[in-house]
């Protein structure tokens, strides 16, 4: 709706209003229907690959920016090795070729 009106020429403040508005003045009907659908959705969880792969940038991250050049150095390349063989198709062999 809102990209709708941006569409024909309605500011982008203005759309965000409207729905801002609209969202605050829904009646109890609507209000208990959306309730009703929301209380029967199940969360998936968390995708445990994801956060894997986010913590090891992380830790990557942090190696490569927390100052002792030498020895973190060794860890930042160690964590994106990890990350490399883990989720690409990237040999081991290849990695000296990549990270300086």
């Amino acid at each position: 709706m809102a990209r709708q009106e941006i569409e024909d020429g309605e500011t982008a403040a203005n759309a965000l209003n409207g729905l801002i508005r609209q969202c605050l003045g829904r009646d109890d009907g609507w209000k208990a229907f959306y309730a009703e659908k929301m209380g029967k959705v199940t969360p998936a969880g968390a995708n445990e690959n994801l956060l894997r792969l986010y913590a090891a940038e992380l830790e990557a991250e942090r190696a490569y920016s927390s100052g002792d050049a030498g020895c973190n150095r060794v860890r930042s390349r160690q964590a994106f090795r990890f990350l490399l063989v883990r989720h690409t198709r990237t040999s081991p062999v290849d990695l000296d070729e990549l990270l300086p």
